[in-house]
């Protein structure tokens, strides 16, 4: 009498339907990546002062950070830790429209949780060893600005600086290419995705640092400018790291629509989880299904004659 609960042979090999993770999964992914990044991101550029990092330190920091961050929650939400990226994403139809305010609250509650978290542990008389007014004063040299809140006027003492559109001209270029290149790594392994991203952003941030103090992220721009609280200074010039790199992903991913393949690479699921070959991604067809079941039923029936 054949055993009603065996397993034919072959059929543990068969491919299986893979899911996706649920949205609350996503955005909670998108929430710890973006909290790793700006916690790293912000936390050496408020104590530069003391690691002494310059803008090699911070580049490094970023990209490390990021492909740290990727590689722990990419398979959950595909890994972009920055609303402009995700913006760029959607177009190129990877994330759906529905869910982008929902990436995009979920990254800034994880800014601003690392942004808390680094004010609440700044020791209170630092500032006045430094200089500063207060705490929040220690911030300002970690956020983004032009004109006299570009790093190279402090460093030249105002001798020489960028101006508004030179600033917005650098920022959206290098946020353009740091979408393309979250757009062509975003259907590889998490590896690739990881090492393309990290370095990426580490060479755009030392391109853009001397101009801007490389924004690149409105998350990382926003967090640094409302713990700076000098609105009437560089916390004011936040909205150029909004529309900047909104713009720049923007134009990348139109063009990868219109020029690039859109179809991921095998074995590849939607928002950067790696699916087994057969599922999502993958070359595998209805006769190939049909055939795995019936070579599964053949070998059960030998088993049974013999």
């Amino acid at each position: 009498m054949a055993n009603a609960y065996a397993v034919p042979d072959g059929a543990l090999d068969a491919p299986s339907e893979t899911y996706g993770s649920g949205t609350l999964s996503r955005v909670l992914a998108e929430a710890f990546g973006t909290f790793v990044l700006v916690l790293g991101v912000l936390g050496i550029g408020v104590y530069s002062f003391l690691n002494q990092s310059g803008t090699i330190g911070i580049a490094l920091t970023a990209g490390f950070a990021y492909a740290a961050a990727l590689i722990a929650v990419g398979h959950v939400s595909g890994g972009w830790f920055n609303p402009a990226i995700t913006l760029a994403q959607a177009i190129a139809g990877r994330v759906p429209w529905a869910e982008v305010p929902l990436y995009w609250i979920g990254q800034l509650i994880g800014g601003f949780a690392a942004g808390g978290l680094i004010v609440a542990t700044i020791p209170d008389k630092l500032h006045e060893l430094l200089g500063k007014e207060d705490k929040w004063d220690l911030y300002a040299g970690a956020a983004n600005g032009w004109g006299d809140f570009s790093p190279l006027s402090v460093l030249s003492q105002g001798g020489a600086t960028f101006n508004l559109f030179q600033a917005g001209i650098v920022e959206l270029i290098a946020s353009a290419a740091l979408a393309g290149i979250a757009l062509g790594a975003g259907t590889k392994s998490r590896g690739v995705m990881a090492a393309a991203g990290g370095a990426g952003l580490a060479v755009l941030t030392v391109v853009t640092y001397p101009v801007t103090g490389a924004g690149l992220n409105p998350v990382r721009s926003t967090v640094a400018a409302v713990f700076a609280n000098d609105w009437g200074g560089v916390s004011g010039q936040v909205w150029l790291f909004w529309v900047a790199p909104l713009v720049g992903a923007g134009i990348a991913a139109l063009f990868a629509v219109a020029f690039g393949s859109q179809e991921p690479d095998q074995g590849v699921e939607a928002f950067g989880t790696e699916a087994p070959e057969g599922t999502y991604g993958g070359d595998t067809t209805e006769d190939d299904v049909v055939d795995t079941d019936t070579d599964a039923d053949t070998d059960a029936t030998d088993k049974k004659t013999d």
